[in-house]
């Protein structure tokens, strides 16, 4: 377990408003997208979803990758959260297809909500043999809408100007990665925004016009994390879907798709 900083700590009680939890199993988690800071219950974050996906070597579904509900039967999450599967193209659910899980801020928590997914709308210029996360974005389709007493859609933070080297103004969340399987608990952490020059010194060639990237001490994203939102710092609007290419480890930059450059795509709802 790596060391949480202190400033870490006052900035938990003070801007989350006393919901960040200690994981009591801490020693046990590394890489994950914070290193301790449990989210105690799915209140926080309403809209957050899970999906898991058919494995035929182990025939059953396990976790693929998260996503944001932003309409009561639409998901925001990452195109490469779906390779194989074709974009538009609606399919019947099956025990084979896709399933959303939400309400629920624990990996199978027994309050836990389902629906089958039956269309995923990958942008069309996305290119699954790109290492990046040019245009990595998807709009998943619900066979049934969720009703609001079961989980709300975030808001999609449109306006949202974030500056770089301010501190505090975004938050991570998602499941993250624990030594080889997902923190079956909901994570969370503060996020800064970094300039492009320093994304780049970590990355290469990053595609600064349609990302963000962010990083923040001792968080991290890791292989679990894909598809899961970045926030605005008041737990409502959603700005950037966590892409692929995680370097899994505490401080390393995470690089997400900026929504506010989708915002006439067509699967996008309008808000």
């Amino acid at each position: 377990m790596r060391q949480i900083l202190p400033l870490t700590l006052v900035l938990c009680g003070l801007f989350l408003g006393g919901i960040c939890g200690k994981d009591e199993e801490g020693d046990e988690q590394v890489d994950q997208i914070v290193s301790q800071w449990v989210v105690p219950n799915n209140r926080v974050y309403p809209f957050m979803v899970y999906f898991t996906q058919f494995n035929r070597r182990l025939r059953k579904h396990v976790f693929s990758c998260a996503g944001t509900l932003i309409a009561p039967q639409k998901v925001l999450t990452s195109a490469s959260c779906f390779e194989g599967i074709q974009s538009g193209v609606g399919f019947a659910p099956t025990s084979y297809t896709p399933i959303a899980w939400l309400a629920s801020a624990e990996v199978g928590g027994p309050s836990a909500i389902s629906r089958s997914v039956i269309t995923v709308y990958k942008h069309p210029q996305y290119d699954p043999a790109s290492n990046g996360n040019h245009d990595n974005i998807a709009v998943v389709l619900l066979q049934l809408e969720v009703l609001p007493t079961s989980a709300t859609p975030a808001k999609l933070g449109y306006t949202l100007q974030p500056k770089v080297d301010v501190p505090n103004q975004l938050l991570a969340v998602g499941w993250g990665y624990a030594g080889g399987t997902i923190s079956t608990k909901l994570l969370h952490s503060y996020m800064n925004l970094i300039s492009d020059y320093d994304c780049q010194k970590v990355f290469g060639a990053v595609d600064n016009v349609n990302t963000i990237c962010l990083a923040y001490p001792d968080a991290g994203a890791c292989t679990y994390d894909l598809g899961s939102p970045i926030l605005s710092n008041d737990q409502t609007q959603v700005i950037g879907v966590i892409g692929k290419n995680m370097r899994c480890g505490g401080g390393e930059p995470i690089v997400a798709v900026d929504i506010r450059r989708y915002r006439n795509w067509s699967p996008m709802p309008y808000q």
